[in-house]
């Protein structure tokens, strides 16, 4: 008798052997039947029913997976790896708590099992237990100091509560751990990106391609790297060879949506948007950002049905509360705030998302009638911007801004500008709408536009792009403009035209509503001395308050701080004067409160001011039908309404820091 079982066993080995042979070089179809050979005569032979319960793992078949690799460690209840496999078939069902058991099972076993620590830190991950899930992945390096994929895992985890510094740090490990480990490259890509060393990531990407030119995790990377410098053509590169490759890739196509949609190729954008919702109706990504295009192409009721559907795809999604927060739109419910308020706190979140999060609250505390209560979440929001701003080295020193304004106010003066007479372009096609933010510059592009023989391209950075390279790295401008010869005014002004040529479809005039160029119309007005200039203006506390309450897209750290606030409210109306006196024939003052109260007349002088003939569809441009990429995209799709007006005084005693500020200046 003993023999006989001797010899079965020496038999199942040998198929065994021949098994795991064809299951290592990929035969899976001719593993799988030795498998079930010996299972046919063996039933509770362990290794058979575990590496039948891998290869079902790998054919993506967990459930069956389960019960084999289970029964496997009934057969075989010492065995480490058996129960380190369990490990990972339980993880990639997400039941992370059965997963935790067979990790503790494995280690009781072997205490130092570096694989079962690693699946250990992702079950606990899973659970949200992020200490404990470090721990296991600290304890799993430490138990191999080669486990690349340990190191990659515990990398992730850092990146999952933005420490990116900590998880590029990790990602070079597991390089170094494993250099032909791809994975780490394109994490370490995404970490880099993450703190805007998007030239450092593109290169770790391209080290990568240059081992596997076809690995789409390092072409999607190097398309969102490529994306974070603006170097768009080459993002839409990455991104169309991904697909190439890989044509249900949802994300890529996602992504290149979002390249075609910041390079307004709008009608491209939502096909490609809807493609990505083809491929897997559940993308929280592709609803959110349809819904983007869709509120900066004016339809507006799509695009709050999109941003609901990111919320229900996922609820966790803070952009997307987010959206729906700034369409005005939506009014939450007490547990969509409760749940909110609960994501606001969550130790993963990004300083980003954080911040979001407490603007999110902020406008649903307005909305609800609540001012105290949204004032504390706006002011938390601004204090989250202005520390991570910081980090970045991004601050505002009020002393530095208004030595600028006088440095300006010193180099274009009067005589500047008769001595250059006769400099740039004749041209009066470009017409430069300044001031504020949130002042009403929108709402003046938009009707503009509105008339047959303009548009609008937005809030263009052209011309601040020029500033700032006749300045030079550690220069300020005005610095460097006395370089300037004739010609190369003139290269620049035709460089400008030919920009806004690409984008204005032949209009008579294009609006550039760039607020900034205030600090540069000393510039703008050597390059195009017929150019037309609006300045915008509007009662200094609501135009205060509303960028204090609004959670720029751009850095702009001066809007985090109400004095700070009031030291740039203070210097861009010292500078506007000042241009008022040096070339007052070429700027139109309009108060927003004088606009709302009397469309027509000022709307005609609006129009009059840039040398059109007047047209009835400028008082409808809330129907214009071009894209709004900024805040008051909401906004400007409904017809001209005051409750804008006075919108600080519920907030009165919160603005001091801005009064105060105003007041030394006699602005209020």
């Amino acid at each position: 008798m003993n023999k006989m079982t001797s010899s079965a066993v020496q038999k199942a080995d040998y198929f065994l052997a021949k098994g795991f042979s064809a299951h290592q070089t990929g035969n899976f179809e001719k593993a799988e039947k030795i498998y079930r050979r010996i299972l046919k005569t063996h039933p509770n032979h362990g290794d058979a029913l575990h590496f039948l319960g891998l290869l079902a793992h790998q054919n993506g078949k967990n459930e069956a997976a389960l019960k084999l690799i289970t029964k496997a460690t009934q057969a075989k209840p010492e065995d480490v790896s058996i129960y380190t496999n369990l490990a990972i078939v339980y993880n990639a069902l997400m039941q992370w708590q059965q997963a935790e058991g067979a990790c503790r099972a494995a280690l009781e076993i072997q205490a130092d099992h570096s694989e079962a620590s690693n699946n250990l830190g992702r079950a606990l991950a899973g659970q949200g237990k992020f200490d404990g899930a470090e721990n296991a992945y600290c304890h799993a390096v430490r138990s191999d100091r080669k486990n690349a994929a340990a190191y990659n895992n515990l990398g992730l985890l850092y990146m999952q509560s933005g420490e990116t510094e900590n998880a590029e740090v990790i990602f070079r490990q597991a390089i170094d751990a494993n250099s032909n480990f791809i994975l780490a490259y394109t994490n370490l890509a995404s970490a880099l990106s993450a703190q805007q060393r998007q030239v450092e990531a593109i290169e770790v990407c391209l080290q990568a391609l240059g081992m596997q030119p076809n690995n789409v995790s390092a072409l999607l990377s190097l398309g969102v790297a490529r994306s974070g410098i603006s170097d768009f053509d080459g993002a839409e590169e990455a991104f169309k060879k991904l697909i190439a490759i890989q044509p249900d890739h949802n994300q890529a196509v996602s992504n290149l949506g979002s390249v075609y949609s910041v390079r307004q190729r709008f009608d491209e954008a939502v096909a490609l948007f809807r493609q990505a919702l083809a491929i897997n109706p559940g993308s929280p990504h592709a609803h959110l950002n349809l819904g983007m295009v869709l509120s900066e192409t004016g339809q507006l009721e799509e695009a709050v049905n999109s941003f609901r559907r990111a919320v229900m795809y996922d609820p966790e999604n803070i952009d997307a509360y987010y959206a729906l927060a700034m369409s005005g739109r939506e009014e939450f419910d007490d547990d969509t705030l409760d749940r909110v308020s609960k994501l606001s706190h969550h130790p993963s979140l990004t300083a980003d998302h954080m911040s979001k999060a407490q603007f999110t609250l902020g406008m649903q505390w307005e909305k609800k009638g609540y001012p105290e209560k949204a004032f504390t979440c706006y002011q938390q929001g601004n204090k989250i911007r202005a520390l991570a701003l910081e980090e970045m080295g991004q601050s505002f020193n009020p002393g530095e801004f208004l030595e600028q304004i006088t440095a300006i106010k010193e180099h274009f003066s009067a005589e500047y500008f008769a001595d250059h007479e006769g400099w740039g372009a004749e041209s009066e096609r470009p017409v430069f709408i300044v001031g504020m933010p949130r002042s009403g510059t929108t709402l003046v592009e938009q009707i503009i536009a509105s008339h047959p023989d303009a548009t609008g391209i937005g809030e263009r950075a052209e011309i601040m792009n020029i500033a700032n390279d006749l300045a030079g790295i550690n220069g300020r401008f005005p610095k460097g403009i006395e370089t300037l010869t004739p010609t190369e005014v003139t290269k620049l002004a035709d460089n400008y035209l030919l920009q806004i040529d690409k984008l204005g479809n032949g209009a008579a005039r294009v609006a550039d509503k760039m607020p900034f160029n205030f600090l540069y119309l000393g510039l703008i007005h050597l390059l195009f001395p017929k150019a037309k200039i609006i300045f915008c203006r509007r009662d200094p506390l609501d135009t205060g308050l509303s960028c204090y309450f609004q959670n720029f897209v751009q850095s702009h750290p001066w809007t985090c701080d109400l004095s700070h606030i009031g030291h740039h409210s203070n210097g861009c109306r010292e500078l506007m004067v000042y241009w008022g006196e040096v070339f007052p024939n070429s700027i139109l003052v309009l108060d927003y409160e004088k606009l709302v109260a009397d469309q027509e007349t000022w709307t005609r002088s609006i129009i009059d001011h840039i040398g059109l003939d007047w047209n009835p569809a400028c008082l409808d441009f809330h129907r214009a039908g071009n894209a709004v990429r900024t805040a008051s995209k909401w906004q400007v799709r409904r017809p001209v309404y005051s409750q804008s007006v006075a919108r600080w005084k519920p907030y009165e005693k919160q603005l001091q820091p801005l009064a105060d500020v105003l007041d030394s200046k006699g602005i209020i």
